[in-house]
């Protein structure tokens, strides 16, 4: 997916990476993102890499108080004394993006250790839906057993693969068999366009 700014940049006190180009998958974006990093150790300076990790830890500021990003956990390091680990999620419009985080690692004194994830700057979409989570689900529905088989319907804005952005809803499907964990069956999410109905 190619975006106009970086989408994955990670920051430690020795290097930073600043890509554009992210594969698909997530798991293949943070071993892209590994792959980057261990490359350009020694290519930049400390006092670089440590000028744009606190750029990036302004920002995540700044992009918090705008509500742009939503913090939704902070959790303490079991292996560093004081270290908080916080996730954040990006927000356009009030609208959850989807795929849209960073995560910020602050030390026991409030210093950014690190900042890393996915942002998109270049979103310009109506977030009004003209369809309902209700028409959603009466869309979805024929496909799976019954209206229970539906969960989590939520409005949220899709990063598509050329760059451009859905308004949609997602829900996770299951298929057949049930929600506990005594039956597994084919659970998938699903996303269908918040103003077409499209799939």
């Amino acid at each position: 997916m190619r975006l106009p700014l970086a989408l994955l940049t990670l920051l430690t006190a020795t290097a930073v990476v600043s890509t554009q180009e992210l594969p698909e998958d997530h798991a293949e974006r943070l071993a892209f993102g590994v792959r980057a990093l261990s490359a350009a150790r020694g290519a930049n300076t400390d006092v670089a890499a440590l000028q744009t990790l606190r750029a990036w830890d302004q920002r995540v500021t700044d992009l918090s108080r705008s509500g742009d990003l939503r913090r939704v956990v902070a959790v303490s390091d079991d292996m560093v004394t004081g270290r908080v680990h916080e996730r954040y999620e990006q927000r356009y419009r009030g609208v959850r993006v989807f795929g849209g985080e960073i995560t910020r690692q602050a030390n026991a004194f409030g210093q950014a250790e690190s900042v890393f994830g996915a942002f998109y700057d270049d979103i310009a979409l109506n977030t009004a839906p003209q369809l309902s989570s209700e028409d959603v689900r009466a869309a979805i529905d024929p496909v799976v057993t019954s209206s229970k088989s539906v969960r989590g319907i939520e409005l949220v804005v899709l990063p598509m693969t050329d760059g451009t952005y859905r308004l949609t809803y997602t829900a996770r499907v299951r298929t057949e068999n049930g929600w506990s964990s005594r039956e597994v069956g084919p659970i998938r999410r699903v996303f269908v366009d918040a103003n077409t109905g499209q799939a």
